[in-house]
């Protein structure tokens, strides 16, 4: 489980929104944000680390939340989950958003 000290000062994500659903575009991909879950992160302290994984495995980093992006392509379509972590010098906090990907015009 999480320290005592990560659930007293850890950062926390607020997410603005838990589930998306996106249309597979030309050339048959979707690009979902970090930015399009996260309302805001509250406390922590330092420098704050983002991270965005449409696998649990492979994942993505960077100090700016607003240029992370997972991009979903044919082989994608239906339900996924996107996980989403912060880390900085308290802690860190990982959630899971879930990404309804469908391809209506029928670029697949």
């Amino acid at each position: 489980g999480k320290s005592l000290l990560n659930k007293v000062f850890g950062p926390k994500i607020i997410l603005s929104s838990s589930s998306i659903v996106v249309q597979i575009q030309p050339p048959g991909q979707a690009v979902v944000f970090a930015s399009d879950f996260v309302s805001k992160v509250l406390g922590g302290f330092g420098t704050k680390t983002y991270s965005v994984s449409k696998d649990g495995i492979n994942w993505t980093s960077s100090t700016n939340l607003y240029s992370l992006s997972v991009t979903y392509t044919c082989s994608d379509l239906g339900n996924n989950i996107m996980r989403i972590r912060v880390v900085d010098g308290a802690g860190q906090d990982i959630v899971t958003v879930n990404v309804n990907v469908q391809d209506n015009q029928g670029f697949c």
